[in-house]
């Protein structure tokens, strides 16, 4: 090799290998469902299949070894969280409550409007199981599944939004006080209104929804889970 030619390969630009990126190796794993060391050195043991739900149904027995092994790798096989999201979210049904049991009076229940059923693939076979057997066989949480839920309520695809926020706005003082006089003004009467329409409103899907309605403006800045956390810290300091 001659000076110019060894001279031009020191000078050639290093190549990005972004396969070889540890967070991307990390991202890569899990969205196949497999073991994977954090960037803060936790593991993360692969998606497998939970405990049996222990339901009268017993929704989990209904499924043999290899059919639960299917339904990890057919749902964590590589494809974006988006589309495994949406794939979960397709077997969730969002079903009106028409009857109730009086188990509790209106002032001290808090109704719901609506309920969930969940549904899995047997084979061609599309069959209900209870919402720990929905959780567990997915090699999920509840948590995940309780928002993919609330979002079907609302109407909404789900969205990852891991990594697309350039930079942490704080909402502006005048909109955060729209969202706490919002809350305050459904659930300051929680405990003397006793009209089952009003205890519907009080859901916090119906309440976002009443102020998206009110405040269409600030749609793009506040989403369901911040003002369901705010929510939450009011209910928390309201009932201390």
């Amino acid at each position: 090799m001659s000076l110019v030619q060894n001279r031009k390969s020191t000078l050639t630009k290093r190549q990005r290998r972004e396969e070889d990126w540890k967070r991307n190796k990390i991202k890569i794993a899990r969205l196949k469902g497999k073991e994977y060391v954090t960037l803060k050195g936790k593991i993360v043991g692969p998606r497998q299949t939970g405990p049996p739900c222990g339901c009268r149904n017993r929704c989990t027995e209904k499924f043999d070894e290899d059919e639960k092994d299917r339904i990890i790798s057919d749902l964590y096989n590589g494809r974006p969280k988006d589309e495994q999201d949406a794939h979960l979210q397709s077997l969730i049904e969002c079903v009106q409550i028409n009857r109730r049991r009086p188990r509790k009076t209106d002032t001290e229940a808090r109704l719901r409007i609506s309920n969930f059923h969940y549904y899995m693939w047997k084979g061609d076979e599309r069959i209900q199981v209870c919402k720990q057997a929905f959780v567990s066989l997915h090699g999920t949480n509840a948590k995940a599944v309780q928002r993919l839920s609330n979002l079907l309520r609302l109407g909404v695809q789900p969205e990852d939004q891991r990594g697309k926020h350039s930079s942490r706005k704080l909402l502006p003082e005048e909109d955060l006080q729209k969202i706490m006089d919002h809350i305050k003004t459904i659930r300051s009467n929680r405990y003397t209104l006793e009209t089952v329409n009003f205890l519907e409103a009080q859901s916090v899907v119906s309440m976002y929804k009443l102020f998206i309605e009110k405040y269409p403006e600030l749609k793009d800045k506040v989403k369901y889970d911040y003002y369901l956390k705010l929510d939450n810290s009011y209910m928390e300091e309201l009932d201390n």
